[in-house]
């Protein structure tokens, strides 16, 4: 049986440490955060935009953390809006 992403078979798997405590702080800063509010001032949506101006391939583990913690902070939907000055090929590239 394959089991993996895109039918790559996997030869073993193993118990790890499930602590996801980080005990050296890794700091993460956007470029940008936007609230969008509903008409009654109720938080619907956050966004958090980024420029690439440079290929990074660290960006595809550190744009889901940054939904992860503003969705978690703000307790709303959220989002990553990624301004590529590039060309498009870059950015959706970075997360497949």
């Amino acid at each position: 049986m394959e089991v993996g992403r895109r039918g790559r078979p996997h030869a073993s798997v193993a118990v790890v440490e499930s602590s996801l405590d980080q005990l050296i702080p890794v700091e993460f800063r956007a470029d940008l955060v936007l609230e969008l509010r509903d008409a009654n001032g109720r938080l619907a949506l956050a966004i958090v935009l980024e420029v690439q101006r440079d290929v990074d391939p660290d960006k595809k583990f550190s744009w889901p953390t940054y939904v992860t913690v503003v969705r978690a902070k703000k307790r709303c939907g959220t989002i990553v809006l990624v301004i590529n000055v590039l060309g498009a090929k870059t950015a959706t590239d970075v997360l497949s």
